[in-house]
């Protein structure tokens, strides 16, 4: 149902309790417009309204499954956009420098670059592996040096990991916070080898 904002709003008799239930009524309305329900693929995602909108735009520009997306940002940040891993990939699609200078996006860490960065790149290896996600994903990790080198996924546990989450995450769909986060990633990445 609809929420009446007005309804956040308690009788006053004060300026200073005025000021208070209109900062209350504002919140609930604000946290109202924070998050939105969206259903892909039979899988009904509660979503931030900010990432959301930048994977939905990201999926359209770059013809790539919005849940393929979400999958990837799922498992190599977490959705975090501040996140670095040990090897130096950054943001929300953990893009390694030399891979986001690449890809035309001048900072890794804010999210709408990022997000149309990582669109753009699997999009390019998507192309590259003829529409296959497995090996479009193990390049995303591990980069196409090695997939070209051992003719397929390569045979590191975290490739071979990696590939695996992903691809779950993709067929069973995932749930993206209701607030971008702020933390350091734990994961490695290895695309740059």
């Amino acid at each position: 149902g609809t929420t009446t904002y007005v309804e956040n709003m308690t009788p006053v008799t004060s300026l200073e309790e005025f000021s208070d239930s209109l900062t209350s009524a504002t919140q609930a309305l604000n946290d109202s417009q924070t998050e939105t329900n969206a259903t892909f693929a039979g899988t009904s995602l509660t979503v931030p309204t900010d990432l959301m909108s930048i994977f939905e735009e990201a999926a359209d520009t770059y013809g790539v499954d919005v849940n393929l997306l979400t999958a990837i940002a799922k498992q190599e940040s977490n959705f975090t956009a501040d996140a670095t891993s040990s090897s130096g990939a950054m943001g929300i699609m953990q893009l390694m420098p030399a891979t986001a200078q690449g890809l035309g996006v001048s900072d890794a860490y804010d999210p709408y670059q990022n997000i149309m960065g990582g669109a753009k790149y699997i999009s390019q290896l998507l192309s590259r592996y003829d529409g296959d996600v497995s090996l479009a994903l193990a390049a995303y990790n591990a980069g196409s040096g090695n997939v070209a080198k051992y003719g397929g996924i390569p045979p590191f546990a975290e490739t071979q990991n990696y590939v695996s989450k992903v691809l779950g995450y993709y067929q069973n769909g995932v749930d993206i916070p209701s607030q971008t986060s702020s933390a350091q990633a734990s994961a490695t990445d290895t695309e740059g080898l």
